[in-house]
């Protein structure tokens, strides 16, 4: 490493040594514009000296040293919309969610949380049978897997379970809406429930086990662009949520750009 470089890693190291902090921080520490300092900090981040989130913060990510990977984290939060908020803290609480047992939209949102949890595969002793897990990211192996085999072994922790079936009971049964209408059938028939009308086939519903809220549209129409996604991908944001659009649309097209704010699900109704 030359004398310029080190003298960079020395800053940017100083700076780092008190904490998390953005691109626009560590290029105003070394002189340089932010095209030159992403380039830098780059480097270090191959070299494993520092570490960057997947996920951004504004427009960049955050910088850590190892030991303030909790710090980045806990920054990152702050970014999080409403349903990515609430998968994050029920992974947090469990610890380890199998994968087949999570609804479509967790699956969906927990593909854009990298930073907050990881994946493992894991393969039952008895049974051999391999299943996936999204873990939250602080846990070690050693907890991982211990979490596992109380999760695959439940005669072993009954006072869970004793609790999990008292929380059952006393939570009210959730009572369908009426849904006579063609609409409320599509809604009901992909899995949205307690749909509020908001717009015109414009709703607000909640989607899997956990009741998360998602904005859904049914567009019946034979082609869809980017123009048919703005009303409600804005809406969604507004609601700090994803949208859904079902449709029966045969050609669909600009729906790439919304990334995971826009789900597609198509029907032949």
């Amino acid at each position: 490493m030359d004398s310029e470089m080190s003298d960079l890693h020395n800053r940017i190291m100083n700076i780092l040594s008190r904490g998390p902090a953005l691109l626009i921080d560590i290029a105003e520490t070394i002189d340089r514009d932010s095209m030159q300092t992403a380039a830098i900090l780059d480097y270090f981040v191959g070299t494993g000296e520092i570490k960057k989130t997947v996920r951004r913060y504004g427009t960049s990510p955050v910088y850590f040293i190892e030991k303030d990977r909790d710090a980045a984290v806990d920054k990152l939060i702050q970014t999080l919309n409403g349903g990515e908020k609430e998968l994050v803290a029920k992974i947090k609480e469990e610890g380890a969610v199998k994968v087949p047992d999570m609804s479509p939209a967790e699956r969906y949102i927990s593909q854009n949380l990298q930073d907050f949890v990881k994946r493992i595969t894991a393969q039952d002793d008895q049974t051999g049978e391999k299943v996936e897990y999204v873990y939250y990211y602080s846990l070690d192996l050693g907890q991982l897997k211990a979490l596992i085999n109380k999760q695959t072994n439940p005669k072993k922790q009954p006072q869970k379970q004793e609790r999990a079936q008292a929380q059952t009971v006393r939570k009210p049964v959730k009572k369908e809406p009426e849904l006579d209408d063609r609409a409320g059938n599509i809604l009901l028939t992909n899995h949205f429930d307690s749909p509020v009308k908001v717009g015109k086939d414009l709703y607000l519903c909640e989607y899997g086990p956990h009741g998360v809220h998602v904005v859904v549209q049914i567009i019946s129409k034979d082609k869809l662009s980017s123009k048919d996604f703005m009303k409600i991908v804005g809406y969604a944001t507004m609601h700090k949520t994803i949208a859904f659009i079902i449709t029966n649309a045969e050609k669909i097209t600009g729906e790439k750009k919304f990334g995971n704010t826009l789900n597609i699900v198509r029907t032949n109704t």
